[in-house]
């Protein structure tokens, strides 16, 4: 009897079987995502903390670092692609109990070749349906975008979220990424109805610098959550030292 041909492994597409497990959204075909929580996550544990990784129980895992760190030559994504049993098994133990995730970070930019970003917010959304499906956890989209006219495109598949987190770390000052921010929240309120919180990944310990970026969602009603982390923590004891040393 003639052996049936695995085409998904010699055609280099085992990634569908991940994929297939959601359905597509939008012109670019991005996986849609369902987030519907009412308790947020308290701390965000970086991929490279995994001692932290329970530091409470309501503590995310983000990816909110050089790319080579979560996503190298045998990184999950590639795992996922390759369909390499091992370490896709060594990362499901690695986030065991795990309660929440964001979505993966990958890096992109406005020098960046266009279908090289394409590709990257594909790699987000698999890894987000991989881990929501094979780690049994709650996985927070994570809204990235690399130029204006990605807005067009970077909501689709979240349309039934009540939840998304955004990355501020080095855009609270003015500048352009400062300005591509705010007018990506005031998009992203406008076009998620069914929205109720945004979870914000800050190293600052300056609040008030945040609820400006987001005053469009505040007045929408919409809660901004601000977790700890390591460096949001260090960065407060160094200003109350600052304070202290200029207060003495």
């Amino acid at each position: 009897m003639k052996r049936k041909k695995n085409l998904c492994e010699l055609l280099n597409l085992e990634y569908l079987k991940v994929s297939n497990k959601t359905i597509s959204v939008g012109e670019r075909d991005l996986p849609k995502m369902f987030c519907d929580i009412e308790e947020y996550p308290d701390f965000i544990a970086l991929y490279s903390e995994p001692g932290l990784y329970h530091k409470t129980e309501r503590t995310c895992v983000g990816f909110f670092e050089y790319d080579k760190v979560f996503n190298g030559r045998y990184g999950l994504n590639e795992s996922i692609r390759w369909n390499d049993e091992e370490k896709l098994n060594d990362y499901a133990e690695r986030f065991e109990g795990v309660r929440y995730f964001c979505s993966p970070d990958n890096s992109v930019g406005g020098d960046l070749h266009k279908s090289e970003t394409d590709y990257r917010f594909f790699q987000g959304r698999l890894a987000s349906i991989w881990l929501t499906m094979n780690v049994d956890a709650i996985v927070i989209p994570l809204i990235t975008y690399a130029r204006k006219t990605d807005f067009q495109f970077m909501l689709d598949g979240l349309e039934e979220v009540t939840a998304v987190m955004f990355n501020t770390k080095g855009k609270i000052d003015a500048g352009i990424d400062h300005e591509l921010l705010k007018l990506a929240v005031s998009y992203t309120v406008q076009r998620l109805k069914k929205l109720k919180a945004i979870i914000v990944y800050s190293v600052t310990p300056d609040n008030e610098k945040i609820f400006e970026i987001f005053a469009p969602a505040i007045e929408a009603g919409i809660k901004i959550v601000i977790p700890d982390n390591t460096l949001r923590t260090r960065n407060i004891e160094l200003m109350k030292a600052r304070v202290h040393h200029e207060c003495a």
